[in-house]
């Protein structure tokens, strides 16, 4: 053997175990270090992925109850409305002090006013009553509007206006029907329940 040719091979075999080495670091660092940050990276990408879907579901959760909050509000405010024009017992006494009120604002003389038995039915009872009275025709028909502008609800159920021998006098008779305790699957606020 020659010199010249076992230094080539020298150099041959220790660039060969050199490249081998460097062939080992390299799989050892993709092996130990690559594939297991790819994977982490992977992961952490999926995660990311479920909780911003998570998130966009929360904020559609938190939109709905949101929207179904102020729904509910709304609707409880319609129900208050609805308690305050149909309350639970007649009530007709109010009902009559604020017809009075109306019909001294609008130069109405109410002669009788007189109760007629309740009337029960399976969601609601009613109680009809009767005011007499008399005035102009302009008066009789402003204070008409204005009991139907009350918030009490009341349904005219008869009304006759008639001519009398004073010039300008009318005097009229209403049936108004008063509807109370509306039965419903909701409890009435505390401070409407019957005691």
């Amino acid at each position: 053997m020659n010199l010249p040719d076992d230094r080539r091979m020298l150099r041959l075999l220790t660039t060969s175990i050199g490249a081998a080495v460097w062939g080992v670091l390299v799989l050892g660092y993709y092996g130990l270090y690559h594939v297991p940050l790819h994977n982490r990276e992977s992961e952490h990408r999926e995660r990311i992925a479920n909780l911003s879907v998570l998130l966009n579901d929360n904020t559609n959760v938190h939109a709905m109850h949101r929207q179904l909050r102020e729904t509910k509000t709304h609707l409880e405010d319609q129900i208050a409305g609805i308690r305050r024009r149909i309350p639970i017992s007649p009530l007709e006494a109010q009902f009559l002090s604020e017809t009075t009120k109306l019909a001294s604002q609008h130069r109405v003389i109410i002669d009788n006013f007189r109760r007629q038995e309740i009337a029960s039915f399976k969601d609601y009872s009613e109680v009809d009553v009767v005011i007499s009275g008399r005035g102009s025709y302009s008066s009789v028909c402003q204070f008409l509007h204005g009991v139907n502008q009350l918030e009490r609800l009341s349904t005219v159920r008869s009304m006759s206006l008639k001519r009398s021998d004073v010039e300008g006098v009318y005097p009229f008779e209403v049936v108004y029907s008063l509807q109370f305790g509306i039965q419903t699957d909701l409890e009435p606020p505390a401070e409407e329940q019957p005691l």
